[in-house]
Parts: structure tokens; sequence; C-alpha cells
């Protein structure tokens, strides 16, 4: 399965899967790219929020609020 691994100086690990983002009853990128939202919206937009965006290419960290990213929970 395509995604990122990240592992953190302590050793954890997290696997987020590329699950591609929904926009209304379309999906698109599942398999290739992985967008997950963070919990803090950006400072200067009410429409925008931070996301953890990945892609073959590069990274990208903020987008429109009404796109359907995934949610990873996690608890300490």
């Amino acid at each position: 399965m395509y995604g990122r691994l990240f592992t953190a100086s302590s050793g954890n690990r997290l696997f987020l899967p590329a699950a591609g983002y929904s926009y209304g009853i379309d999906r698109y990128y599942a398999g290739s790219n992985g967008y997950y939202w963070s919990s803090e919206p950006y400072p200067s937009s009410s429409n925008l929020a931070y996301y953890l965006g990945f892609y073959s290419i590069g990274a990208s960290w903020y987008g429109y609020r009404f796109s359907g990213f995934s949610v990873r929970p996690v608890a300490e």
C-alpha cells in the first residue's frame, strides 16, 4: 500500500496511507496521494485550515476546509 511512514526520534512510527480526497461524491488520487487534516485553522482565513498533503513530488500544508480529506486520530 502506498503512503508515508513517519518515524519520531523516540522510534515511534506512524503510517499514513495514500487515501486521496473526496469532493462531492467523487474521489481523487486514492492510492497515490494522501491528505490529512490537522486540528489547526489557518490564521488569516476562516475558509482554510492546515493539513498534511503528500504526493510523489512534494508536500502541501493548507487548503480549503470544504475538501474531503482524511482524519487520523492519535491518542497519547
